[in-house]
């Protein structure tokens, strides 16, 4: 479940990432160039991913504990995506090879 929330966090950042005008903004795939396009849409999905997150650590973990966590993964990725997003080193699917990796592995701890 921890993956899920990382997942969900990363994803909500990323569309508000999108939004940024400042930022440099990758239009290689078709996600990056839809939330660049549609920045009302994308705005209201990353805001709606967010609170989605912090309502399940909060489910998951508790509520002080999931607050506690939620912030820090929030403000982990927040930072690296700020800071890898434009040199461009990272790329989407070696993120998702990693998130599944780890979902595999959570999934395989709790049986």
């Amino acid at each position: 479940m921890i993956t899920s929330i990382v997942l969900i966090i990363f994803l909500g950042s990323i569309a508000l990432y999108s939004r940024s005008e400042k930022a440099v903004l990758d239009e290689q795939t078709r996600l990056g160039k839809w939330l660049q396009d549609h920045n009302k849409e994308s705005k209201i999905i990353g805001i709606v991913s967010i609170v989605i997150s912090l309502i399940l650590a909060c489910l998951t973990l508790g509520l002080m504990p999931g607050i506690m966590i939620w912030l820090i993964v929030l403000m982990i990725t927040l930072s690296l995506l700020i800071i890898f997003s434009p040199l461009k080193i990272v790329k989407y699917k070696s993120l998702l090879i990693l998130f599944t990796f780890f979902l595999i592995v959570e999934i395989i701890t709790l049986i």
